[in-house]
Protein backbone atom coordinates (compact mmCIF):
# COMPACT_ATOMS: atom_id res chain seq x y z
CA UNK A 1 0.00 0.00 0.00
CA UNK A 2 2.36 2.30 0.53
CA UNK A 3 4.25 1.83 -2.95
CA UNK A 4 0.84 2.43 -4.41
CA UNK A 5 0.47 5.65 -2.17
CA UNK A 6 4.22 6.90 -3.44
CA UNK A 7 3.16 5.88 -6.69
CA UNK A 8 0.81 8.36 -7.36
CA UNK A 9 3.26 11.24 -6.08
CA UNK A 10 6.07 10.75 -7.81
CA UNK A 11 3.24 10.50 -11.01
CA UNK A 12 1.80 13.68 -10.05
CA UNK A 13 5.30 15.26 -9.48
CA UNK A 14 6.50 14.29 -13.51
CA UNK A 15 3.49 15.78 -15.00
CA UNK A 16 4.40 18.81 -13.28
CA UNK A 17 8.04 19.10 -14.32
CA UNK A 18 6.59 19.06 -17.74
CA UNK A 19 4.52 21.58 -16.50
CA UNK A 20 7.06 24.00 -15.68
CA UNK A 21 9.26 22.84 -18.56
CA UNK A 22 6.09 24.53 -20.56
CA UNK A 23 5.05 27.55 -18.25
CA UNK A 24 8.80 28.93 -18.63
CA UNK A 25 10.71 27.68 -21.35
CA UNK A 26 8.11 27.31 -23.91
CA UNK A 27 5.65 30.50 -22.43
CA UNK A 28 9.29 32.48 -23.38
CA UNK A 29 10.18 30.93 -26.41
CA UNK A 30 6.80 31.76 -27.88
CA UNK A 31 6.52 35.20 -26.56
CA UNK A 32 10.07 35.91 -27.27
CA UNK A 33 11.50 34.39 -29.96
CA UNK A 34 8.48 32.86 -32.32
CA UNK A 35 5.11 30.92 -31.83
CA UNK A 36 6.45 28.78 -34.79
CA UNK A 37 8.95 27.10 -32.82
CA UNK A 38 7.25 27.37 -29.31
CA UNK A 39 4.63 24.86 -31.31
CA UNK A 40 6.82 22.81 -32.51
CA UNK A 41 8.54 22.23 -29.43
CA UNK A 42 5.02 20.44 -27.16
CA UNK A 43 4.80 19.15 -30.53
CA UNK A 44 8.10 17.20 -30.93
CA UNK A 45 7.35 16.11 -27.09
CA UNK A 46 4.52 14.77 -27.93
CA UNK A 47 6.11 12.80 -31.00
CA UNK A 48 8.67 11.15 -28.65
CA UNK A 49 6.09 10.28 -26.12
CA UNK A 50 3.78 8.18 -28.48
CA UNK A 51 7.36 6.39 -29.68
CA UNK A 52 7.87 5.75 -26.20
CA UNK A 53 4.50 4.12 -25.09
CA UNK A 54 4.79 2.45 -28.75
CA UNK A 55 7.88 0.43 -27.79
CA UNK A 56 6.76 -1.03 -25.27
CA UNK A 57 3.64 -2.51 -26.14
CA UNK A 58 4.48 -5.75 -26.13
CA UNK A 59 5.41 -5.61 -22.43
CA UNK A 60 1.44 -4.05 -21.80
CA UNK A 61 -1.31 -6.20 -20.08
CA UNK A 62 -3.63 -7.11 -22.44
CA UNK A 63 -7.74 -7.10 -21.13
CA UNK A 64 -10.41 -7.79 -23.00
CA UNK A 65 -13.37 -5.44 -23.38
CA UNK A 66 -15.92 -6.49 -21.07
CA UNK A 67 -19.41 -4.56 -20.37
CA UNK A 68 -18.65 -0.95 -19.94
CA UNK A 69 -18.86 -0.38 -16.44
CA UNK A 70 -21.30 3.10 -16.88
CA UNK A 71 -23.89 0.58 -18.02
CA UNK A 72 -23.28 -1.78 -15.46
CA UNK A 73 -23.81 1.23 -12.82
CA UNK A 74 -27.03 2.66 -14.42
CA UNK A 75 -28.62 -0.77 -15.05
CA UNK A 76 -28.22 -1.88 -11.36
CA UNK A 77 -28.80 1.31 -10.30
CA UNK A 78 -32.19 1.23 -12.96
CA UNK A 79 -33.02 -2.41 -11.38
CA UNK A 80 -32.83 -1.36 -7.35
CA UNK A 81 -35.18 1.77 -8.45
CA UNK A 82 -37.72 -0.26 -9.98
CA UNK A 83 -38.20 -3.11 -7.64
CA UNK A 84 -39.34 -3.04 -3.54
CA UNK A 85 -37.91 -4.62 -0.83
CA UNK A 86 -34.61 -6.28 0.12
CA UNK A 87 -33.07 -9.25 0.89
CA UNK A 88 -29.87 -9.82 2.66
CA UNK A 89 -30.34 -13.71 3.55
CA UNK A 90 -28.34 -14.92 0.22
CA UNK A 91 -25.58 -12.54 1.14
CA UNK A 92 -22.42 -14.49 0.70
CA UNK A 93 -20.76 -15.24 4.22
CA UNK A 94 -17.04 -14.09 2.77
CA UNK A 95 -18.81 -10.50 2.32
CA UNK A 96 -18.51 -7.93 5.03
CA UNK A 97 -22.28 -6.22 6.00
CA UNK A 98 -22.54 -3.36 4.25
CA UNK A 99 -25.53 -0.86 4.83
CA UNK A 100 -24.35 2.48 3.05
CA UNK A 101 -26.69 3.11 -0.26
CA UNK A 102 -28.96 -0.22 1.25
CA UNK A 103 -31.21 0.96 -1.38
CA UNK A 104 -28.75 -0.87 -4.22
CA UNK A 105 -29.41 -4.40 -2.43
CA UNK A 106 -32.92 -4.66 -4.39
CA UNK A 107 -31.44 -4.92 -7.37
CA UNK A 108 -30.51 -8.84 -5.69
CA UNK A 109 -34.28 -9.59 -5.51
CA UNK A 110 -36.35 -11.46 -7.59
CA UNK A 111 -38.14 -10.09 -10.35
CA UNK A 112 -41.58 -10.71 -11.41
CA UNK A 113 -42.46 -7.18 -12.51
CA UNK A 114 -41.95 -6.80 -16.37
CA UNK A 115 -38.43 -6.74 -17.35
CA UNK A 116 -37.08 -3.34 -18.10
CA UNK A 117 -34.54 -2.85 -21.59
CA UNK A 118 -32.04 -1.68 -19.85
CA UNK A 119 -31.80 -5.16 -17.66
CA UNK A 120 -28.93 -7.23 -18.61
CA UNK A 121 -30.91 -10.46 -19.35
CA UNK A 122 -32.57 -10.97 -22.98
CA UNK A 123 -35.69 -9.44 -24.06
CA UNK A 124 -37.20 -13.06 -24.80
CA UNK A 125 -36.87 -14.02 -21.51
CA UNK A 126 -40.19 -14.45 -19.68
CA UNK A 127 -40.70 -12.62 -16.63
CA UNK A 128 -40.87 -15.97 -14.68
CA UNK A 129 -37.63 -17.08 -15.21
CA UNK A 130 -36.00 -13.33 -14.75
CA UNK A 131 -34.42 -14.12 -11.42
CA UNK A 132 -31.48 -12.70 -9.40
CA UNK A 133 -30.21 -10.77 -12.33
CA UNK A 134 -27.46 -9.61 -9.86
CA UNK A 135 -25.03 -10.72 -7.84
CA UNK A 136 -23.97 -9.08 -3.99
CA UNK A 137 -20.54 -9.08 -5.67
CA UNK A 138 -21.80 -7.09 -8.67
CA UNK A 139 -24.42 -4.94 -6.26
CA UNK A 140 -21.63 -4.23 -4.13
CA UNK A 141 -19.15 -3.14 -6.83
CA UNK A 142 -21.92 -0.91 -7.84
CA UNK A 143 -22.32 0.60 -4.43
CA UNK A 144 -18.64 1.54 -4.38
CA UNK A 145 -18.72 3.17 -7.30
CA UNK A 146 -21.91 5.39 -6.24
CA UNK A 147 -20.41 6.25 -3.02
CA UNK A 148 -17.92 8.06 -4.83
CA UNK A 149 -20.23 10.93 -6.21
CA UNK A 150 -20.27 13.03 -3.18
CA UNK A 151 -16.21 13.31 -3.52
CA UNK A 152 -17.06 13.74 -7.10
CA UNK A 153 -18.80 16.57 -6.30
CA UNK A 154 -16.86 18.26 -3.72
CA UNK A 155 -13.92 18.18 -6.12
CA UNK A 156 -15.29 19.59 -8.86
CA UNK A 157 -15.33 22.52 -7.06
CA UNK A 158 -11.93 21.88 -5.66
CA UNK A 159 -10.88 22.14 -9.65
CA UNK A 160 -13.19 25.59 -9.97
CA UNK A 161 -10.17 27.34 -7.95
CA UNK A 162 -7.78 25.76 -9.49
CA UNK A 163 -8.76 27.01 -12.90
CA UNK A 164 -8.54 30.53 -11.74
CA UNK A 165 -4.80 30.25 -11.96
CA UNK A 166 -5.53 30.33 -15.98
CA UNK A 167 -8.23 32.96 -16.00
CA UNK A 168 -8.86 35.83 -12.85
CA UNK A 169 -5.37 35.00 -11.75
CA UNK A 170 -3.73 35.79 -15.85
CA UNK A 171 -6.12 38.58 -15.66
CA UNK A 172 -5.14 40.30 -12.35
CA UNK A 173 -1.10 39.79 -13.19
CA UNK A 174 -1.62 41.40 -16.78
CA UNK A 175 -3.27 44.86 -14.81
CA UNK A 176 -0.12 44.42 -12.63
CA UNK A 177 4.12 45.55 -12.91
CA UNK A 178 5.49 42.67 -14.71
CA UNK A 179 8.72 44.59 -15.03
CA UNK A 180 11.70 42.58 -13.24
CA UNK A 181 15.24 43.68 -12.28
CA UNK A 182 17.99 42.58 -11.37
CA UNK A 183 21.00 44.40 -11.30
CA UNK A 184 21.74 46.05 -14.76
CA UNK A 185 19.76 43.37 -16.19
CA UNK A 186 15.79 44.14 -16.65
CA UNK A 187 13.04 42.10 -18.63
CA UNK A 188 9.39 41.92 -18.31
CA UNK A 189 7.51 38.73 -17.03
CA UNK A 190 4.75 37.19 -18.81
CA UNK A 191 1.87 36.42 -15.98
CA UNK A 192 1.03 33.00 -17.45
CA UNK A 193 4.49 32.14 -16.21
CA UNK A 194 3.67 32.89 -12.90
CA UNK A 195 1.96 29.30 -12.52
CA UNK A 196 5.62 27.82 -13.02
CA UNK A 197 5.48 29.27 -8.77
CA UNK A 198 2.63 27.01 -8.56
CA UNK A 199 4.61 23.93 -10.23
CA UNK A 200 7.69 24.32 -8.71
CA UNK A 201 6.01 24.52 -5.01
CA UNK A 202 4.30 20.70 -6.19
CA UNK A 203 7.83 19.67 -7.06
CA UNK A 204 9.37 20.79 -4.11
CA UNK A 205 6.73 19.73 -1.71
CA UNK A 206 5.95 16.15 -2.83
CA UNK A 207 8.98 14.63 -2.02
CA UNK A 208 8.83 16.64 1.69
CA UNK A 209 5.04 14.97 2.05
CA UNK A 210 6.06 11.42 0.97
CA UNK A 211 9.32 10.97 2.41
CA UNK A 212 8.47 13.46 5.88
CA UNK A 213 5.10 14.77 6.60
CA UNK A 214 3.28 11.49 5.51
CA UNK A 215 5.50 9.39 7.57
CA UNK A 216 4.82 11.33 10.79
CA UNK A 217 1.17 12.08 10.15
CA UNK A 218 0.91 8.21 9.77
CA UNK A 219 2.77 7.78 13.37
CA UNK A 220 -0.10 10.04 14.96
CA UNK A 221 -2.29 9.24 17.36
CA UNK A 222 -5.56 9.94 14.92
CA UNK A 223 -5.41 7.97 11.50
CA UNK A 224 -4.04 9.83 8.50
CA UNK A 225 -6.58 9.17 5.61
CA UNK A 226 -6.65 9.78 2.00
CA UNK A 227 -9.87 11.65 2.82
CA UNK A 228 -8.26 14.12 5.46
CA UNK A 229 -5.31 14.41 3.22
CA UNK A 230 -8.11 15.84 0.57
CA UNK A 231 -9.88 17.92 2.77
CA UNK A 232 -6.55 19.47 3.86
CA UNK A 233 -6.04 20.32 0.17
CA UNK A 234 -9.96 22.20 0.19
CA UNK A 235 -8.88 24.25 2.77
CA UNK A 236 -5.87 25.22 1.54
CA UNK A 237 -7.29 25.81 -1.73
CA UNK A 238 -9.75 28.33 0.12
CA UNK A 239 -6.69 30.16 1.46
CA UNK A 240 -5.31 30.45 -1.66
CA UNK A 241 -8.11 32.12 -2.92
CA UNK A 242 -8.44 34.80 0.56
CA UNK A 243 -5.12 35.61 -0.09
CA UNK A 244 -5.51 36.43 -4.02
CA UNK A 245 -8.95 38.77 -2.76
CA UNK A 246 -6.53 40.27 -0.14
CA UNK A 247 -3.63 41.54 -3.48
CA UNK A 248 -7.01 42.50 -5.65
CA UNK A 249 -8.28 44.59 -2.56
CA UNK A 250 -4.76 46.46 -2.71
CA UNK A 251 -4.53 46.51 -6.01
CA UNK A 252 -7.74 48.54 -6.33
CA UNK A 253 -6.58 50.54 -3.51
CA UNK A 254 -3.51 51.28 -5.46
CA UNK A 255 -5.14 52.22 -8.37
CA UNK A 256 -7.49 54.41 -6.65
CA UNK A 257 -4.34 56.43 -5.68
CA UNK A 258 -4.03 56.86 -9.32
CA UNK A 259 -0.47 54.80 -8.76
CA UNK A 260 0.42 53.86 -12.37
CA UNK A 261 3.72 52.91 -14.17
CA UNK A 262 4.22 54.38 -17.53
CA UNK A 263 2.55 51.44 -19.30
CA UNK A 264 -0.35 52.21 -17.77
CA UNK A 265 -0.60 49.78 -15.16
CA UNK A 266 -0.89 49.28 -11.29
CA UNK A 267 2.53 49.91 -9.85
CA UNK A 268 1.91 46.77 -7.94
CA UNK A 269 4.54 43.90 -8.77
CA UNK A 270 3.05 41.17 -10.06
CA UNK A 271 5.24 38.89 -7.97
CA UNK A 272 3.21 39.45 -4.96
CA UNK A 273 0.52 36.37 -7.18
CA UNK A 274 3.40 33.91 -5.83
CA UNK A 275 1.71 33.35 -2.01
CA UNK A 276 -1.89 32.54 -4.09
CA UNK A 277 0.14 30.11 -6.67
CA UNK A 278 2.10 28.59 -4.01
CA UNK A 279 -0.90 27.64 -2.12
CA UNK A 280 -2.71 26.76 -5.21
CA UNK A 281 0.04 24.03 -6.09
CA UNK A 282 -0.14 23.19 -1.80
CA UNK A 283 -3.27 22.27 -1.92
CA UNK A 284 -2.65 20.08 -5.06
CA UNK A 285 -0.37 17.85 -3.24
CA UNK A 286 -3.28 17.40 -0.77
CA UNK A 287 -6.54 17.27 -2.87
CA UNK A 288 -5.45 16.45 -6.47
CA UNK A 289 -3.01 13.67 -5.70
CA UNK A 290 -5.97 12.26 -2.87
CA UNK A 291 -8.26 12.60 -5.30
CA UNK A 292 -6.52 10.10 -7.52
CA UNK A 293 -5.69 8.07 -4.92
CA UNK A 294 -9.25 7.87 -3.78
CA UNK A 295 -10.68 6.84 -6.72
CA UNK A 296 -8.74 4.23 -7.87
CA UNK A 297 -8.06 2.25 -4.40
CA UNK A 298 -11.56 2.54 -3.59
CA UNK A 299 -13.16 1.35 -7.04
CA UNK A 300 -13.78 -2.54 -7.50
CA UNK A 301 -10.89 -4.24 -10.19
CA UNK A 302 -13.44 -3.76 -12.80
CA UNK A 303 -14.56 -0.56 -12.55
CA UNK A 304 -11.29 0.94 -11.77
CA UNK A 305 -10.86 3.12 -15.22
CA UNK A 306 -14.47 4.33 -15.20
CA UNK A 307 -13.45 5.28 -11.33
CA UNK A 308 -10.26 7.26 -12.90
CA UNK A 309 -12.38 8.89 -15.77
CA UNK A 310 -14.78 10.15 -12.88
CA UNK A 311 -11.43 12.51 -11.26
CA UNK A 312 -10.86 13.43 -15.02
CA UNK A 313 -14.42 14.81 -15.38
CA UNK A 314 -14.02 16.41 -11.99
CA UNK A 315 -11.58 18.43 -13.52
CA UNK A 316 -13.31 18.70 -16.99
CA UNK A 317 -16.49 20.39 -14.69
CA UNK A 318 -14.75 22.44 -12.99
CA UNK A 319 -13.08 24.16 -15.52
CA UNK A 320 -16.32 25.23 -16.86
CA UNK A 321 -17.62 25.97 -13.81
CA UNK A 322 -14.57 28.72 -13.72
CA UNK A 323 -15.36 29.74 -17.30
CA UNK A 324 -19.11 30.88 -16.72
CA UNK A 325 -17.72 32.65 -13.18
CA UNK A 326 -15.99 35.39 -15.20
CA UNK A 327 -19.01 36.50 -17.41
CA UNK A 328 -21.26 36.72 -13.52
CA UNK A 329 -18.62 38.66 -11.65
CA UNK A 330 -18.36 40.78 -14.27
CA UNK A 331 -22.35 41.00 -14.34
CA UNK A 332 -22.20 41.86 -10.39
CA UNK A 333 -19.56 44.11 -10.41
CA UNK A 334 -20.72 45.93 -13.28
CA UNK A 335 -24.34 46.01 -11.27
CA UNK A 336 -22.37 47.47 -8.17
CA UNK A 337 -20.41 49.83 -10.22
CA UNK A 338 -23.99 51.54 -11.42
CA UNK A 339 -25.20 51.50 -8.37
Amino acid sequence: RKDKESFFNWFYMFINIGSLIASTVVVYVQQEISWTIGFIIPAACMFLATCIFFSGRKRFVRIKPAESPIMRVLKVMFSAKTRKGSSYADEPAGMRPNMSYAWLEDACEDDTTPFSPLSPASASASPATKRKQYTHEQVEEVRLVVRLFPMFLATCFYWTIYSQMQTLFVSQGMTMNTSFKLGGWEMDVPPASLSSFDTISIIVLIPLYDQILAPILKRGKRQWTVLKRIGVGLCLASVSMIVAGVVEMHRLRLAAEGKFTQQGVVDMSVFWQVFQYVLVGASEVFAAIGQLELFYDQAPDSMRSCSSALALLSTAIGGYVAGGLIPLVNQITEHWTKK
